[in-house]
């Protein structure tokens, strides 16, 4: 039964091993710019608003950019880069991780990490973590599960992790407001 596993025999499937490159390359090109962003707010004069507008501009940029590769896709550019990169299925599954890993690196460096609460980074994680944990046992007995879905699926649950928690603290603050 474990004989075709995907997670033991990696090999053959080395299309997976590229989209997860692919989602890799996407997010490691992205992570300085998010970076510098977040470092530029600290500097003598930055507002609020001014905050928010940067983290806006990187969030926006990331889907235009997503939608950029996703029509380059769509355009036949893999196909250009080689039998390897063509060969990767659930191409689009691999992009849309790799833009959900970005929107939750800037969540968590313009949201989380400026509040000090770090709280809501190890529950967002745990949760990753457990999606994973069954994400990855379901594909080592489903061969017709696609890797791909346990990485975009590991990806979105931090995102909304992360969402729901800001939204939440957000709510009690406003109530809290209220109720003084």
């Amino acid at each position: 039964m474990f004989c075709h596993n995907v997670l033991l025999e990696p090999a053959s499937r080395p299309w997976s091993v590229t989209g997860e490159r692919m989602k890799s390359l996407y997010a490691t090109l992205f992570q300085p710019v998010v970076q510098t962003v977040y470092l530029s707010q600290f500097q003598e004069g930055v507002t609020n608003r001014t905050k928010r507008l940067m983290e806006s501009s990187v969030q926006l940029t990331n889907v235009l950019l997503g939608i950029v590769v996703l029509l380059a896709i769509q355009a036949g550019v893999l196909a250009l880069m080689g039998d390897r990169f063509a060969a990767v299925l659930e191409v689009r599954v691999y992009l849309l991780a790799a833009c959900l890993s970005v929107a939750s690196a800037a969540m968590l460096y313009f949201r989380v990490f400026p509040s000090g609460d770090f709280r809501i980074f190890r529950r967002a994680t745990i949760v990753q973590m457990t999606a994973f944990a069954v994400m990855f046992s379901v594909v080592s007995v489903r061969a017709d599960v696609p890797v791909a879905w346990t990485i975009g699926v590991g990806e979105g649950v931090l995102l909304v992790a992360l969402v729901a928690q800001l939204a939440v603290g957000r709510i009690l603050r406003v109530a809290e407001n209220q109720g003084a």
